[in-house]
């Protein structure tokens, strides 16, 4: 098995290294971290730091949502791709297991996922670095920050992305439709987002709306809802509760449906 995994691993990343998708998605998050920052820093909002703890959480979730499409141009090309030539039956006809060559062909594109995805990283710290900024709208450097968002969000987020554009992939074995499902779901989680808020259910059913969040961002909410301001420039989301829960409950949920 050993064997095996090595070289399949290897061709999956240097495929999508090669590939321009890999760099203009990695581009492209970049441009739009560096953009937002410089944006929100330049004209500031109100009393709260764009790059303190709560608001780095807060844009890293944002951005997830849209990784849904990032995870769709590298877990569905990479089934899709075996379908359009035919190798399907000529790769299982070899001594490896069906799904570890799935399985390892699946964390090497979520591996490149994240990969290409980080390029929001770079954007958003070098946005609160450019000249001409608010400096009332800038907090202190934060890396904590940065990394328990990382963990918490980016991660389990676009394994969540990966899985669905996996299961799309899989059943359809067509990549236009995996990206057009894969947009459909983004405009349905942004419309459920607007349906389902503080202002529209009862403060009391809001911990139950926050399990059923894929993404985390009612759970994330959660922790910060009672905050002041000094708080929201300051604190570190608690990252436990809710949150931890929540995190937890969907990767299991993936798992499972990336194994059916």
């Amino acid at each position: 098995m050993k064997q095996a995994t090595l070289p399949v691993v290897r061709f999956e990343i240097f495929y999508h290294l090669k590939r321009p998708t890999f760099w203009i998605i990695s581009l492209l998050f970049f441009g739009i971290a560096l953009m937002d920052s410089v944006s929100n820093a330049s004209q500031g909002q109100a009393f709260f730091y764009i790059n303190s703890p709560s608001q780095i959480f807060q844009t890293t979730i944002w951005y997830t949502i849209f990784g849904i499409v990032a995870a769709a141009a590298f877990v569905a090309e990479t089934f899709v791709r075996d379908t359009n030539y035919v190798m399907e039956e000529l790769i299982f006809s070899t001594p490896i297991r069906k799904w570890n060559y799935l399985g390892l062909r699946f964390f090497a594109a979520v591996g490149m996922t994240l990969l290409a995805f980080s390029g929001y990283l770079p954007g958003t710290i070098i946005g609160t670095l450019m000249p001409g900024l608010n400096p009332y709208a800038l907090g202190p450097f934060r890396p904590d920050a940065y990394f328990f968002s990382y963990f918490f969000f980016v991660i389990p987020n676009l394994f969540i992305a990966s899985a669905l554009a996996f299961l799309l992939a899989s059943r359809t074995r067509n990549l236009a439709i995996t990206y057009a499902g894969a947009i459909v779901l983004v405009m349905l989680y942004l419309a459920s987002l607007m349906m389902v808020g503080m202002e529209v259910i009862n403060f009391n059913q809001y911990r139950f709306w926050a399990m059923l969040d894929p993404f985390g961002f009612h759970a994330f909410e959660e922790t910060r809802l009672r905050w002041t301001v000094y708080q929201h420039n300051t604190l570190m989301p608690n990252l436990t509760g809710t949150l931890l829960v929540n995190r937890f409950l969907w990767i299991i949920v993936d798992f499972v449906a990336w194994g059916v």
